[in-house]
């Protein structure tokens, strides 16, 4: 407002008073303003909050009620309206949106012919996603992956399944939730993609994870381990294909195949001949342990 109670936009009013050319004068009554100071009106910007609010709540709830009712034709035109209404506001309602859409899109996807207009309407709810902060994009990013995955379950494309999987991993790492990151990896068809977005200690994490009372996968777990450290073997880093191999060992005693992997890996790493004689012994023992040799008597 200016100082005479009259009500403009912002810019608008600023534009006039700075120039050029300046006015000390109301360009709404033309008298002359007893000063330049302008005050806020609040009344008036909560009144008008509050329309759009409730305009971006009816728009939701006819957008859902559309979904429901199988009726794309007009949903992608109001789902525009709310988001313009909402980059208005300064995305204060992108969760009501991402909320709304969430609620219908599992009765959406059972629906053969609507899968298309589940991936747009998922779509729709990531770019509100990107505007939300920090500290709710967290559960509401774990809520449009999970439903990523359905809809690639059920359109039975893997590689949208496969892609949300790792991008769902690498979010639940962040808050070092590796029982859920342990239920996800079960699930995942093509297990190598993970050497490109986990670090060796969350990849440890992982692997201890997989054999606790929790999960009790102890066959993944050494499967994994091993092919863990033979990935970090490839990449000429034998001090962390040691700490895989010897996991999968300790899982595994009975297995030659792996203190042959856990033997080169120490030799590698130019291990002192006590520790690399230790191996070669438990080698040893352990392969006449599986023919039932007895020690004692050799």
């Amino acid at each position: 407002m200016d100082a005479v109670g009259n009500t403009y936009e912002k810019a608008a009013i600023e534009r006039w008073l700075k120039g050029p050319p300046s006015h000390n004068t109301s360009p709404k009554t033309g008298e002359v303003l007893p000063n330049k100071n302008l005050i806020p009106n609040k009344v008036l910007k909560t009144q008008i909050l509050e329309f759009m609010e409730d305009k971006i709540k009816k728009i939701m709830d006819f957008v859902c009620d559309q979904i429901v009712k199988g009726k794309f034709e007009h949903v992608e035109k109001l789902l525009t309206h709310a988001d313009a209404y909402n980059t208005t506001l300064k995305f204060q309602y992108s969760a009501l949106v991402i909320e709304k859409i969430m609620e219908v899109l599992p009765d959406c996807i059972k629906q053969e012919d609507h899968h298309e207009e589940c991936r747009k309407l998922l779509v729709q709810a990531d770019k509100q996603n990107s505007q939300l902060k920090d500290n709710q994009k967290y559960t509401t990013s774990l809520k449009i992956h999970r439903m990523y995955i359905a809809l690639g379950k059920a359109m039975k494309d893997k590689d949208l399944v496969g892609q949300h999987q790792l991008e769902l991993i690498k979010l639940l790492v962040t808050k070092d939730n590796y029982e859920q990151v342990a239920r996800v990896f079960l699930e995942l068809q093509d297990k190598k993609g993970l050497v490109d977005v986990l670090t060796e200690a969350q990849f440890e994490s992982l692997v201890k994870m997989l054999v606790s009372e929790k999960i009790n996968e102890v066959a993944e777990a050494i499967n994994f381990a091993t092919f863990l450290g033979d990935h970090y073997e490839s990449q000429e880093d034998s001090s962390a294909a040691e700490v895989f191999f010897q996991f999968a060992f300790d899982l595994d005693k009975n297995n030659e195949e792996l203190y042959a992997k856990l033997f080169k890996s120490r030799v590698k790493q130019g291990k002192t001949i006590q520790g690399v004689r230790a191996t070669v012994t438990r080698i040893f023992e352990t392969s006449l342990a599986t023919k039932n040799v007895d020690l004692g008597k050799k």
